[in-house]
């Protein structure tokens, strides 16, 4: 998270020299305060613990919505111009098994709950009017931690096909810097409320190299070893938490954002 102390030094000071020549912002406002609502379909991947399981050898996963919230405090230096500080929660479940075989291996599949708390610095420009009235285009750069629930599970007993021994993957954190483009409007009722709405494109480095195609079934990344978890114990956890990293990645590549918001 250093770096991200870094950038946000680097662009509140000179943002706050340039406050200093007291540019007015809309109707002399200049604090810019929003929440805003991250939606977007998931394509497959779950949101929910249960499975639906069709037959021994099929599991369907229906589309639903992924949801993200996103708390913004926002300063206007210029006539046109905001810096902003951003926070960002999240919270799903994810696929970790991703093998065609994985019904043979676990006795009871279920998918582990993962969250996701970030935040992060940057700049709104606006088009025609003064900030933060009408459409804008942002630029955000910041770090977002991922983390899983362990998962529990059981090898089915080849001679009975009932549960055998129980087993832990541990889960944990995992990382990465986030780089964000949007595309937004701010509408302004009576001089002082927010109603905004637009689009936002965020690249996480954490999960790059486990990304999906965008409307295949389950997470990339390492295959678990299910079957032999404590040859297999820290090289699991790494690939566990990879499916956690990729699940967020894919929920934050593309989403429709709402919010509403005052200003001061």
């Amino acid at each position: 998270m250093r770096f991200l102390y870094i950038l946000t030094l680097s662009i509140c000071i000179p943002a706050a020299l340039l406050a200093q020549k007291n540019v007015p912002g809309y109707m002399g406002k200049k604090w810019n305060f929003q929440y805003q609502a991250y939606l977007y379909p998931s394509f497959n991947n779950p949101n929910g613990e249960e499975p639906n399981i069709v037959s021994a050898d099929e599991i369907d996963v229906p589309t639903s919505l992924n949801f993200q919230n996103h708390f913004s405090i926002a300063y206007t230096i210029s006539k046109r111009m905001e810096v902003l500080a951003e926070f960002s929660a999240a919270k799903t479940n994810f696929d970790p098994y991703h093998s065609f075989i994985y019904e043979m291996d676990v006795a009871k599949v279920y998918y582990p709950e993962m969250k996701a708390r970030g935040g992060a610095v940057g700049i709104r420009l606006y088009t025609k009017h003064f900030a933060p009235l009408g459409s804008y285009f942002a630029f955000k750069i910041g770090y977002t931690k991922v983390t899983a629930d362990d998962l529990n599970y059981s090898i089915v007993d080849f001679y009975t096909g009932g549960p055998d021994e129980d087993y832990t993957i541990e889960g944990g954190s995992k990382g990465a810097p986030t780089l964000t483009a949007s595309f937004g409007n701010n509408r302004i009722i009576a001089d002082r409320f927010i109603f905004s709405y637009g689009i936002d494109f965020t690249f996480f480095a954490g999960g790059i190299f486990n990304w999906k195609p965008l409307l295949a079934d389950e997470s990339r990344g390492d295959y678990i070893e299910f079957g032999y978890p404590e040859t297999y114990n820290d090289e699991n956890q790494e690939a566990y938490l990879k499916k956690a990293a990729a699940r967020y990645a894919m929920m934050s590549m593309i989403n429709v954002k709402i919010g509403v918001g005052f200003l001061l």
